[in-house]
């Protein structure tokens, strides 16, 4: 008998989201210590874009959201190569 299992029932947009930006967020985090550790923001800044006016905060800020799109990139193409066969061939027919 074919029943249908808790694991196959579609979960909430929150719950993918979630999964989703919360590991990315936390890598995001790790990831532009690492790089402000090493490089100054300001510096970075005078070497890629002299002629906008940024401030360090700015550059901090960019930076961590940059990592964070990255990473989120990342989290959701896992999360699409992982989804389960039943779910996906279920939604084509």
């Amino acid at each position: 008998m074919n029943t249908p299992s808790t694991d196959l029932q579609p979960r909430s947009m929150t719950r993918r989201l979630t999964a989703i930006l919360w590991p990315s967020f936390l890598c995001a985090g790790v990831a532009t210590m690492v790089l402000f550790a090493v490089v100054d923001p300001v510096e970075l800044h005078a070497i890629s874009f002299p002629d906008w006016h940024l401030s360090r905060m700015a550059g901090y800020s960019i930076g961590f959201f940059m990592f964070w799109a990255v990473t989120a990139a990342s989290s959701y193409a896992t999360w699409l190569l992982l989804r389960r066969r039943a779910l996906i061939n279920r939604k084509q027919t």
